[in-house]
C-alpha cells in the first residue's frame, strides 16, 4: 500500500483526472447495456475509455486489444494495491455493443472494476465501481447532456461539490503510511514504555 501509495503521487501531476470543485452526480445506474447505449448523450464516440480490475478475464482482454484507443493518456487510476491491469481502448457503437454482451454473459468484475472516459484534455466521467456507485461527470459536460443521459438511463442526476481534494488525501495517507523519523521513535518509546 506504502509503494502504491507514493506511486500514484509521484505521477499525480502527469496524469489526467477530474479538475474543478464540482461535478456532475448520476446515481442509479445498473444496467450496462442501457449505460453503454446511452453514453454517447455525455462522452462522444471516438474518445477513450480506461477500464481497470484486478480479475479482468481473457475474453476481455482480448476484446479491449480488438479495440485500442487512438488516442491514450496516462489517467490516474482508482485502484490502489494490488496494482490493476488497465486498458486504453477507443469507445465506439461496436466496442459498446460488444462489451455489454461480454458483461451479461460473464460478469461485470471479469471486464472491469472500475471506468474512466477521457477526451485528449481532461477526464470527462469517472464510474468507481461502476454499476454500483455514483457515476462522476465532469461539470465541463452540459446540463442537458446530463438531464438527457440520466432520463434515458432512468436515474437522477445533481450538481454537487467535492467534499474533498483527492491529492491532499494522498499525501495525508502517505504521511500516515510514513511517519517522520521522530514520529517512529515517539511511538516505539510508548510501546515500550520507555520514558
Amino acid at each position: 500500500m506504502k509503494l502504491a501509495v507514493r506511486r500514484i503521487l509521484r505521477e499525480w501531476d502527469e496524469s489526467l483526472h477530474l479538475t474543478g470543485t464540482s461535478y456532475w452526480g448520476v446515481s442509479g445506474i445498473g444496467a450496462p447495456v442501457e449505460f453503454f447505449q446511452n453514453l454517447p448523450l455525455i462522452f462522444p464516440h471516438g474518445f477513450s475509455l480506461l477500464l481497470e480490475g484486478i480479475d479482468v478475464g481473457r475474453t476481455a482482454k482480448s476484446l479491449y486489444a480488438e479495440h485500442p484507443a487512438k488516442f491514450a493518456r496516462k489517467v490516474a487510476c482508482d485502484t490502489l494495491s494490488p496494482e490493476p491491469d488497465s486498458f486504453h481502448v477507443e469507445f465506439s457503437p461496436l466496442f459498446a455493443q460488444r462489451l455489454s454482451a461480454l458483461i451479461e454473459q460473464q460478469g461485470r468484475e471479469s471486464a472491469f472494476r472500475h471506468l474512466k472516459g477521457y477526451s485528449p484534455e481532461e477526464v470527462l466521467f469517472t464510474f468507481h465501481d461502476a454499476f454500483e456507485g455514483e457515476l462522476v461527470v465532469s461539470s465541463s459536460v452540459a446540463e442537458v447532456a446530463v438531464s438527457e443521459f440520466a432520463l434515458a438511463s432512468k436515474a437522477s442526476f445533481s450538481l454537487k461539490q467535492f467534499e474533498f481534494d483527492p491529492h491532499t488525501q494522498l499525501v495525508a495517507l502517505d504521511k500516515a503510511l510514513n511517519p517522520p523519523w521522530w514520529a517512529r521513535l515517539m511511538r516505539r518509546l510508548r510501546l515500550t514504555g520507555s520514558p
